[in-house]
């Protein structure tokens, strides 16, 4: 027999940051990020794998970026983020990163090798991000200011 699961009952997350955002970075040692957030390396073996915790203030992205690695984007807290991403810099397609699974959001997403990213929160939110290889995710090439996919422009402005 399952447990019936009710509107108000979500599984291990939380609709809105239950705690004052400075306290939780000061609780979880979160550090500005030049591409966005606060974050803080939580884990990583070697060169296998590296977790982090990531959080976003209402209004806070995280700019439009690809890394070497495989990275999985796990809702962990507070409000949906959306996610943009683009294999090939040509079209994006954009999946909302939260916990209502019957809404359309996904609780977590995979960003393959090299794919830009882009991360909007409209809220506070906690995020956390494996990435394999590990991988900080400081550790990565910025898109120059104003890029978009589908801009003719290579990727260093010129």
């Amino acid at each position: 027999m399952g447990r019936k699961r009710t509107d108000h009952c979500r599984i291990g997350c939380v609709e809105e940051l239950k705690i004052d955002p400075q306290k939780l970075m000061d609780v979880l040692g979160l550090e500005p990020l030049e591409i966005g957030g606060h974050c803080a390396e939580v884990w990583a073996a070697s060169s296998a794998a590296a977790v982090s915790s990531l959080l976003l203030q209402q209004g806070e992205e995280i700019t439009w970026h690809r890394a070497d690695a495989l990275r999985i984007w796990h809702h962990q807290g507070g409000a949906p983020v959306t996610v943009n991403m683009s294999l090939f810099g040509n079209s994006q397609t954009q999946v909302s990163l939260g916990i209502d699974v019957a809404a359309g959001q996904r609780p977590y997403v995979v960003i393959p090798v090299g794919a830009w990213t882009r991360v909007v929160a409209t809220a506070p939110t906690l995020l956390g991000v494996t990435s394999c290889p590990g991988r900080r995710l400081a550790d990565c090439q910025v898109a120059y200011a104003g890029w978009e996919p589908g801009y003719k422009k290579d990727d260093t402005g010129q």
